[in-house]
């Protein structure tokens, strides 16, 4: 079959969870075409190199975060946001068009559909559990929703890795498979010699900003440390001082070793950041959510109180205090099967 994967370019973790799906597709002799953009599109590229086409198509516009006024970024760039998925939507229908595909199958691509027998999408928010966002969320994922003719949750349909935000009962008349978490990260053996590892994620100017005021304070923390900086744009190594080595990125195989490397993982609290953490069984960490992003800060929240794992605002970052509180009474996530079992599930709905 022909197959057109769409996939949303907002930091790394859309494209690194894709990628198992992916690998699963071409393994049984299915065609791919990759519809994304920036970073994302250059590690899918770099992966599959010439075992699939490509397609270089901007996606939902974004504001810059450099506040926690996220939100409110958005409700005032809504006709920037608006006119950049009306331009996609019109590139996209020609490719469609000329393509004749089989399956249209989006990752958070809200322009990316055909008819809804045979259009997919693949997202993890369905709700939002916020006194304040609940309801015109909620209406707006079910609007979101609507081309598609069959849902894949990356999740568990019960005690799943998002709680309430991966259920929402309202959404009628279409498919909705739970396949379990999703990781392109694989649990191996290695020795556990990184003390810490921070792994860095999401969009600028928030990554680079946490990147800053962390390196500031890891001097202050003994053992080795190891900083993956999530920028394939730059290829960079260096040391600083004694015990801290930034890699300015790592690829899919170093980051799995890196993680399986750790005693201690350091990072946000993104969906498919933390489905890496329960991938591999972790369960000492420190989560930080990035600014004014709902969905990241609804999850540290859940975290916290499931007693899962630590977090901590990024404005209130005390490594040396907040690591201490995270290595006492979290237990980590323990998930009720791995990726292997997911992308099995995931293929017999295609």
């Amino acid at each position: 079959m022909k197959i057109l994967f769409g996939v949303l370019d907002w930091g790394l973790g859309h494209a690194t969870r894709d990628i198992p799906l992916i690998e699963g597709l071409l393994g049984i002799g299915h065609s791919v075409d990759i519809i994304s953009n920036g970073r994302a599109l250059k590690i899918l590229k770099e992966k599959f190199g010439g075992r699939c086409n490509y397609y270089d198509i901007s996606g939902l516009y974004v504001p810059q975060m450099y506040s926690s006024y996220f939100i409110l970024a958005c409700a005032m760039n809504l006709h920037k946001m608006a006119a950049s998925i009306l331009k996609s939507r019109k590139k996209i229908n020609k490719i469609i068009k000329n393509g004749k595909y089989n399956w249209i199958i989006s990752d958070n691509r809200f322009e990316l559909y055909d008819r809804p027998s045979n259009s997919i999408m693949i997202i993890h928010t369905l709700n939002f559990n916020s006194h304040l966002l609940k309801y015109p969320i909620t209406k707006l994922m079910e609007f979101i929703t609507k081309p598609y003719g069959i849902l894949i949750v990356p999740d568990f349909p019960k005690k799943g890795i998002a709680g309430i935000m991966g259920q929402n009962k309202n959404i009628l008349n279409k498919e909705v498979h739970y396949i379990g978490v999703l990781s392109q990260i694989r649990k191996k053996h290695y020795k556990k010699n990184i003390d810490y590892f921070i792994s860095l994620s999401g969009p600028e100017p928030q990554r680079t900003i946490l990147e800053n005021k962390l390196i500031k304070q890891c001097h202050k923390l003994k053992g080795n440390i190891v900083i993956a900086g999530a920028n394939p744009d730059v290829n960079q190594t260096k040391t600083i001082g004694k015990n801290i080595k930034l890699y300015s990125f790592l690829n899919v195989q170093y980051q799995e070793e890196m993680m399986n490397r750790a005693k201690f993982i350091i990072t946000r609290s993104g969906f498919t950041t933390t489905a890496n953490m329960i991938e591999l069984g972790k369960k000492r960490a420190l989560l930080i959510p990035m600014p004014g992003q709902p969905e990241q800060e609804f999850l540290a929240d859940l975290y916290e109180r499931k007693k899962y794992f630590h977090h901590v605002h990024q404005d209130d970052i005390n490594l040396e205090k907040d690591i201490k509180v995270a290595m006492k009474g979290f237990r980590g996530f323990r998930p009720q099967w791995r990726t292997k079992r997911s992308v099995k599930k995931f293929l017999k709905i295609i």
